[in-house]
C-alpha cells in the first residue's frame, strides 16, 4: 500500500479543484466517493475557504507555514477489481481517525479517483481546535501506514496484494547523530585542553576559592558577571568559557558544601577558644578576690605575736653578751689576785 503525504504552503484552491475534477472521481458505474469531516460546506469554494480559514486561525503564525496537507493512498493494480466505493469510504474514515490522533477540529476532505489507478486523495487542515499546528514526525507516519495496512488486512483479506509487505518502505528510522569534527590525536583543541586543566584543578581543590586559585595558577584569565566569577578566557581564541561547561553544577555544589563545613568548624573552634579564655580570666578574678578577702580579714594579733617572739629572743642575745663579759672579768680578777 502506498501512503504519501506532502505539505502545501500555497495553491490550496488549485489542489481542491484538481481533487474534485469530474473526470477523476467517477467510476464505470458513474459512482463517486466524497467524504468530508469538520467541513460544513458542500462546494469547491467552500472547501477552499475552510482550509484557508483553518490555516489563518493558527496561534503561532509564520510566513512559510503550511496551509494544508495532501495525502495519497494507493492500492495495488491487481486489487482494483475488488475495490468498491464503500471500501474506499471505510479506509478514508480510518485514515482520518488515525491522522487526527484524537485532536478535534481538523478538517478533512477525502475523494476517490477511479481513472487510470484507484487511489484516495485526502486533504487535511494544518491546524486543530487548539489553534496549534497539525504536525506529525516521520515515525508517526510509518505507524499510521502500518495500522492502516493491518486494518485493511483484517477487514478485506481479499485485498492481499495491497496489504503485502513492502520491503522498500518497511525501513527502520535511524536517528542521525551529529558528527563530531575530526580531531588530531597529537594535538588537542582549546576546549579539550581547558577541560583537562579544569578537571585537574578540581581534583586538587577542596573549596571554590581553592578551585579559582588553581585555575589562575594554571595560567587562565577569569572573567566576572554581576560581581561573580563565571569562567575563563580561552588562551588562544580569547573566547569565554563558563566553568559550568567543564565542571557540573553538582560537583561545584560539593565544593560549596565543603567550604560551609570549614567555616562552621572554624567558628566552633573560635568559640571553644573564647570559652577557655573566659575560664582563665574567671580563675584569675577568683584568685584576686580571695587575696582581697584575706586582706580585709587581717588584724593586729599576728603582729603582736611576732613582736613578743622578737622580744623573747632579744634578752637571750643580751645575756649571751653579758655572760661573755662576765667571763672575761673573772679571768682578769683571777690574774690580779696574788
Amino acid at each position: 500500500m502506498l501512503v504519501k503525504t506532502k505539505g502545501k504552503r500555497s495553491g490550496v484552491r488549485e489542489l481542491v479543484s484538481y481533487v474534485l475534477r469530474p473526470s477523476k472521481i467517477l467510476n464505470k458505474e458513474g459512482q463517486s466517493m466524497i467524504l468530508t469531516r469538520n467541513i460544513a460546506s458542500k462546494t469547491e469554494k467552500g472547501y477552499t475557504k475552510t482550509f484557508l480559514e483553518n490555516a489563518a486561525s493558527r496561534k503561532y503564525k509564520r510566513r512559510d507555514m503550511l496551509q494544508c496537507h495532501s495525502t495519497v493512498i494507493g492500492f495495488h493494480t491487481l486489487d482494483h477489481a475488488k475495490i468498491t466505493p464503500e471500501i474506499l469510504r471505510q479506509v478514508a474514515w480510518k485514515y482520518c481517525s488515525l491522522r487526527s490522533n484524537g485532536e478535534k477540529g481538523i478538517p478533512f476532505l477525502a475523494v476517490a479517483h477511479f481513472s487510470d489507478s484507484i487511489h484516495l486523495h485526502v486533504i487535511e487542515g494544518s491546524c486543530n481546535s487548539k489553534q496549534l499546528a497539525n504536525r506529525q514526525d516521520k515515525q508517526s507516519y510509518i505507524e499510521i501506514r502500518r495500522e492502516l495496512t493491518e486494518y485493511i488486512r483484517e477487514r478485506w483479506p481479499e485485498l492481499e496484494h495491497s496489504t503485502q509487505k513492502d520491503i522498500r518502505k518497511e525501513v527502520k528510522v535511524i536517528t542521525k547523530t551529529k558528527e563530531l569534527p575530526y580531531k588530531n590525536r597529537r594535538t588537542l583543541s582549546e576546549k579539550d585542553k581547558m577541560k583537562q586543566d579544569f578537571e585537574r584543578c578540581y581534583s586538587e581543590s577542596h573549596t571554590p576559592k581553592e578551585l579559582i586559585s588553581a585555575i589562575e595558577a594554571a595560567g587562565y584569565t577569569l572573567y566576572e558577571r554581576n560581581g561573580r566569577i563565571q569562567g575563563a578566557y580561552g588562551p588562544t581564541t580569547g573566547l569565554k568559557h563558563r566553568i559550568g561547561k567543564f565542571i557540573s553544577s553538582e560537583r561545584l555544589e560539593t565544593l560549596q558544601r565543603n567550604e560551609e563545613i570549614e567555616i562552621k568548624l572554624v567558628q566552633e573552634l573560635e568559640s571553644i577558644r573564647a570559652g577557655n579564655s573566659r575560664t582563665r580570666d574567671s580563675k584569675d578574678l577568683d584568685n584576686e578576690m580571695e587575696i582581697e578577702r584575706e586582706a580585709d580579714n587581717y588584724d593586729g594579733d599576728n603582729e603582736e605575736v611576732e613582736l613578743e617572739d622578737n622580744e623573747a629572743e632579744e634578752p637571750n642575745e643580751i645575756d649571751h653578751e653579758n655572760e661573755g663579759e662576765f667571763t672575761d672579768n673573772e679571768d682578769e680578777d683571777e690574774e690580779y689576785i696574788p
